[in-house]
């Protein structure tokens, strides 16, 4: 502690979740004890970024499902943020454009 009786602790997690911290002198809480305090994910980590498609593939004529899990450095999912994302859909086969003529990988 400083000159002034001012007690610091530090403290330091890589896993994003409620800390709630109880301090006591002899035995008896302090003021303001137990107090929680809420840890954010870090920055997100594109290479800790996970994207879950559903292997055995679909059927035509059925939209399907692409989930990425934005994740941060340490593997916390971040669940705000506003980034923006941006995936492409190629296909290694030739396309038949018979029947409607809409394009196939629009819905």
């Amino acid at each position: 502690y400083d000159a002034f009786g001012v007690h610091t602790v530090s403290f330091r997690t890589n896993i994003a979740q409620n800390y709630t911290f109880e301090i006591t002198l002899n035995g008896t809480p302090i003021a303001n004890s137990p107090a929680t305090v809420p840890v954010s994910p870090a920055e997100i980590d594109f290479e800790n970024c996970v994207l879950q498609l559903n292997a055995r593939g679909g059927l035509v004529g059925i939209s399907h499902t692409a989930v990425l899990n934005a994740r941060d450095r340490f593997g916390n999912q971040i669940k705000n943020g506003g980034h923006e994302f941006k995936m492409r859909m190629t296909s290694t086969d030739v396309f038949d454009e018979q029947g409607s003529g809409d394009n196939p990988l629009v819905t």
